[in-house]
């Protein structure tokens, strides 16, 4: 058998045995997602929001991720005084990741994925590592994003 022979049956084998993904599906459980990591931050904000320090809006934006296409995701905004930090959704087809936010605010940047039904947050210094997303890593999110 030739190398050429090889390769044509392994991909050839590749095509036939490749499961077939539901991408609607996908899109619906990633939106669903991050739908609950919102209902989340906003339950562990709720004493800062019923005293007024802490308020939300959104903003719908489009994401188009191939084989996807295009779709609305929203953007959670957390407004503290005059500052705003955003919860923007990058995407769902993330490597090694079932899903990317990114958090911004006036002084940086962190990003956090979802990874097995978890919200992780992405550390990349001096490699890369996650952690997980809760009440207590959201304080400490806000406090080096925020200025």
């Amino acid at each position: 058998m030739s190398k050429k022979d090889g390769l044509d049956a392994f991909l050839r084998s590749k095509a036939s045995t490749e499961p077939e993904i539901d991408w609607e599906a996908r899109k619906d459980r990633w939106i669903s997602e991050i739908t609950k990591l919102y209902d989340q931050i906003k339950e562990w904000l709720s004493p800062l929001e019923k005293d007024e320090v802490v308020r939300y809006s959104t903003l719908t934006m489009t994401l188009q991720e191939d084989p996807i296409g295009s779709y609305q995701v929203d953007v959670l905004m957390l407004l503290v005084g005059k500052q705003r930090v955003e919860f923007r959704p990058k995407g769902t087809l993330i490597v090694g990741a079932n899903g990317r936010v990114d958090i911004q605010g006036p002084r940086a940047m962190r990003t956090i994925v979802l990874q097995d039904g978890r919200w992780l947050i992405v550390e990349r210094s001096p490699r890369v590592k996650t952690r997980p997303f809760d009440k207590d890593s959201l304080e400490t999110v806000l406090k080096e994003v925020m200025a």
